[in-house]
């Protein structure tokens, strides 16, 4: 992902993952911005639900701000 705008995202009938639940084993994130993004249970902006994550992900200059659980 690169550039990208997560605004007022939420999870309101599950519990996982607010902008993004990712699962699998290679994550890049470059320049995105996560605004007041939500999740009842786990994640808010952002839910890695991996149990091994490979050399090479990234998450770069990204803002994150105001997101809550």
């Amino acid at each position: 992902m690169e550039g990208c705008d997560f605004i007022n995202c939420g999870i309101i009938n599950g519990s996982n993952g607010g902008a993004i639940y990712f699962a699998g084993t290679v994550f890049n994130a470059t320049g995105c911005r996560f605004l007041n993004c939500y999740a009842k249970g786990s994640g808010g902006a952002i839910c890695i639900n991996s149990s091994h994550i490979q050399y090479g992900s990234t998450i770069n200059r990204c803002i994150f701000y105001n997101n809550t659980i």
